[in-house]
């Protein structure tokens, strides 16, 4: 997020709803975090000051000498080789975020370095008498205090140590210039001064309010993964205990001799055990739980009694046990019977039946005239 940008900074506000409490505990994690994003938004812009020297040595010329302008890019040199140094070692610290105080300071050294250099060449490049080349001073200093706000502001340590040195040695210069162009220039500069410190509070105060916000999301975002994973635990158990609970009624019904059957009558789903379809001959993989298939194992004499039966059920949630046959081999017909009870809703009507399929004593039977 560019430090600069309001929509962002709207955005943050919109998000946190105002919530100043995020900022009450400071972790060291996010300490670390803000110090990331301090050597990630300086690496862009180290070298173009380079830039400016350059031209300011050009535009000078006239009044300074070789010796000056080497000394400053020695100096700025030196400043830009430390922070480069603690970028690289800061990259390479597993625990830089919590040494996040370390490098933080290590950075406001080479930031004081800096500021520092450019603080002398304001000194030694203010022209007494000539406002055109101060201007030039003028809108090189607004150039790099905004640069300065740009890379800095996530620190504010860092941000004073290069601001401060810079324009204090450009306002100790134009104090001794003494002019009355130069007041006008030091008063707008020191309201600049003051407009710049102030937006980079509030710069830092959005970095460190986006910080805390991403890291309450992913807290947020963990619980809800350890919250998925222990549902998902929870269910595997809870299928495993079913099918348990599932292989045991099923011993339990072939040790019986018995079958259970379910009606949903809303959706009109069937439910059979494994052992209702062993009772009616017929396989769970092959056959689906549905009255026409029952009704075709059965006698052709028994079919509309058992139709009955589950036509009454499905009326009143209620009928007699039946028995009926059902063919096993040629000619060879077993008797079984079935029972079923009904639940009903708040107004009395059934909307779920259950019951059982019993095998009864086998017997050799014709079937009937």
């Amino acid at each position: 997020m560019s430090i600069g940008d309001g929509k962002s900074a709207a955005l943050v506000a919109r998000l946190a709803e105002e919530d100043e409490s995020l900022l009450d505990n400071r972790s060291p994690i996010a300490e670390g975090m803000l110090i990331e994003r301090l050597y990630q938004y300086s690496i862009p812009s180290r070298h173009i000051p380079y830039m400016v020297l350059f031209g300011a040595c050009v535009l000078f010329f006239p009044y300074t000498n070789w010796f000056e302008i080497i000394a400053l890019t020695v100096a700025y040199t030196a400043g830009t080789a430390w922070l480069d140094r603690q970028r690289k070692g800061f990259a390479e610290d597993d625990s830089r975020l919590e040494n996040s105080v370390f490098w933080a300071n290590r950075f406001a050294i080479g930031s004081a370095i800096t500021g520092t250099t450019w603080g002398v060449m304001f000194w030694l490049f203010g022209v007494e008498g000539n406002h055109e080349l101060q201007a030039a001073l003028a809108v090189a200093w607004s150039g790099l205090s905004l640069a300065n706000l740009n890379t800095r502001a996530p620190h504010l340590v860092s941000y004073y140590a290069f601001q401060l040195p810079m324009s204090l040695l450009l306002l100790a210069r134009g104090l001794v210039i003494a002019d009355q162009a130069t007041y006008f220039m030091l008063l707008f500069g020191f309201v600049l001064t003051v407009a710049l410190a102030r937006r980079a509070h509030v710069a830092n105060h959005n970095e460190r309010l986006a910080i805390a916000l991403r890291l309450r999301n992913a807290e947020l975002v963990a619980g809800m993964d350890k919250a998925r994973a222990e549902a998902s635990n929870s269910l595997v158990q809870t299928e495993q205990l079913l099918a348990a609970r599932m292989m045991r009624s099923n011993v339990a019904e072939r040790l019986a001799g018995t079958g259970s059957w379910m009606w949903h009558l809303n959706d009109d789903a069937q439910t059979w055990s494994d052992n209702m379809f062993r009772l009616l001959g017929l396989s769970p993989v092959n056959a689906p739980a549905e009255l026409p298939v029952l009704l075709d194992a059965c006698h052709p004499d028994d079919r509309a009694n058992v139709q009955a039966y589950f036509d009454r059920m499905r009326e009143n949630g209620e009928a007699p046990a039946l028995t009926f046959r059902i063919a096993r081999g040629k000619d060879a017909w077993h008797s079984l019977r079935l029972s079923g009870e009904a639940k009903r809703d708040t107004t009395g009507m059934p909307y779920l039946l259950t019951g059982l399929l019993q095998s009864l004593p086998q017997k050799t039977a014709q079937p009937a005239e």
